[in-house]
């Protein structure tokens, strides 16, 4: 059911980040029932896309939405599906990226340094072929998580100062897909 009402809350987060507004009460297309809640988180993401893009004198039109991306430096088979997005060009050869994720369980996800996102921040880079230097702000939305810094949040962090995370992930990934892989246990 909690996987049902996550997929549900991101399709009316989808909907709102497309400028449509869906009504309280509104079927979604896998049969959930629009709640407040959805209404209001998808607000809440919405706003801050706003909010963040404002100052470079772009809006939600210029996110990039619920598009999978390969993840080749992780893993040939590896890729994810960041739920909105942008590369912004700042100056000559310099881009800032900005990656959103919706979370709209009760269960408190980090931001820093969470794996999903810097998945998420390889996959952008190597699509679109970005260099080192390139400064990627990270946010987790989270309306219904009650976290000391609040229901957004957001870590900014170079590409390069990735690079640690990118290779303990790919040693894990080509280790567990090789003829020979050992079983570990993480906190998941």
């Amino acid at each position: 059911p909690q996987s049902a009402e996550g997929t549900a809350a991101h399709w009316v987060m989808a909907e709102r980040v497309a400028e449509r507004i869906v009504a309280e009460g509104t079927p979604t297309p896998n049969n959930q029932i629009v709640t407040d809640q959805m209404v209001s988180g998808a607000e809440a993401y919405y706003d801050d896309i706003v909010t963040t893009l404002a100052p470079y004198g772009l809006g939600p039109a210029n996110v990039i939405v619920e598009q999978p991306v390969a993840i080749p430096r992780v893993h040939a088979l590896c890729w994810g599906t960041p739920d909105t997005y942008i590369v912004i060009q700042i100056a000559e050869g310099k881009s800032l990226v900005i990656v959103w994720d919706y979370k709209f369980g009760f269960g408190i996800v980090e931001v820093y340094q969470n794996p999903q996102l810097i998945d998420y921040g390889c996959g952008i880079a190597s699509k679109y072929n970005l260099p080192e230097d390139t400064q990627f702000i990270f946010k987790i939305a989270q309306p219904r998580a009650y976290h000391k810094h609040g229901a957004l949040r957001s870590w900014s962090v170079k590409l390069i100062e990735l690079r640690a995370h990118i290779n303990v992930r790919s040693n894990a990934a080509h280790e567990a897909m090789g003829p020979n892989p050992r079983t570990r246990v993480g906190p998941e």
